[in-house]
């Protein structure tokens, strides 16, 4: 907590300081945030501020290390008309992110300490690229990366899951498969047509959409080992949350600040559910500072965890 107050006082002026949207939006309140418990006084930033505003947030005219768009509600995707013929004319504006050399270090090492084995383990990761967020867009410390975009894909993956692979001093088996959770449950149903008995998998980390109990019991029916289900949203480095074994909830690494407001007032909520708010902290927001991004996710705040007392 006393480590999210400092870099939070930090990253809102410095946003005051050089970004010209923050410079306007933060005036009344720069001074005012002493810590988490004064976030409240920071105006809410919707996805639809985020697109319109995109450049004026930045903070430096040195080129980012990465561009990429959010593959969110905030992709600018959805047309106003359900009408194809007016689906080009009616796009809404696209969220543009923008990252720096510590942004991309953050998501490295959430990716290495979240989706992968150990590097000096003789167990290996197959990472599902799904060619928009996830894994995609940063090598993951001792795993393989393949592609699912086409049907074929999927025998591929099965492939691997069924080799001993010639990697290293002695052949090693995939004991780990990383991915979204519809590609998943399209792999799995694949699986269902064409068994394999000699698979040597330990675990499954899904992400992208919340697992439900049903599909976790049919994944775990498929697999035979426990699935893991993992939160985060591309709009912000490093924003990515671990479902709790104990609680089942999901905990946030100190690099952001979790917050849940009432639908009603938008305002941090006394009650079990809200929604979620997500704000970066430096070192890893250092070029496009992102302060309460409304989510658009609904949650429930999970209070007296024995393993972490934050949400």
């Amino acid at each position: 907590a006393k480590y999210r107050d400092i870099q939070l006082v930090k990253t809102i002026r410095r946003a005051w300081r050089f970004s010209p949207y923050y410079r306007e939006l933060l005036a009344n309140c720069v001074h005012r945030v002493r810590g988490t418990a004064d976030l409240e006084c920071v105006p809410i930033l919707s996805k639809e501020d985020l697109a319109a505003n995109c450049f004026e947030m930045l903070t430096e005219a040195e080129l980012p290390t990465r561009v990429g768009l959010s593959s969110g509600t905030s992709y600018g995707d959805v047309a106003k008309s359900t009408n194809d013929s007016d689906l080009l004319s009616n796009l809404s504006a696209p969220a543009i992110l923008f990252q720096g050399t510590e942004e991309l270090k953050a998501i490295h090492y959430l990716h290495a300490r979240l989706l992968s084995e150990p590097i000096d383990s003789d167990e290996l990761t197959l990472a599902i690229n799904n060619g928009v967020h996830g894994t995609s867009s940063i090598p993951i410390p001792s795993a393989i990366t393949i592609p699912l975009s086409k049907p074929f894909h999927l025998a591929v993956i099965r492939r691997f899951l069924t080799t001993q692979l010639p990697f290293g001093s002695h052949k090693r088996r995939i004991t780990r498969l990383v991915g979204s959770l519809n590609q998943m449950l399209a792999f799995a149903s694949y699986l269902d047509q064409h068994p394999a008995n000699d698979l040597a998998l330990r675990s499954i980390a899904v992400y992208g959409t919340y697992l439900g109990q049903r599909q976790r019991e049919h994944l775990e029916g498929i697999f035979h080992c426990p699935i893991l289900n993992y939160y985060g949203i591309s709009e912000i480095a490093g924003a990515v949350a671990e479902e709790c074994v104990v609680c089942r909830g999901f905990h946030f690494p100190p690099i952001v600040v979790p917050e849940v407001i009432d639908l009603v007032h938008l305002k941090p909520t006394k009650g079990d559910f809200g929604e979620l708010l997500l704000t970066g902290l430096l070192p890893y927001c250092s070029i496009q500072p992102i302060l309460r991004l409304r989510t658009g996710d609904l949650v429930q705040v999970v209070r007296d965890c024995p393993v972490d007392k934050d949400i």
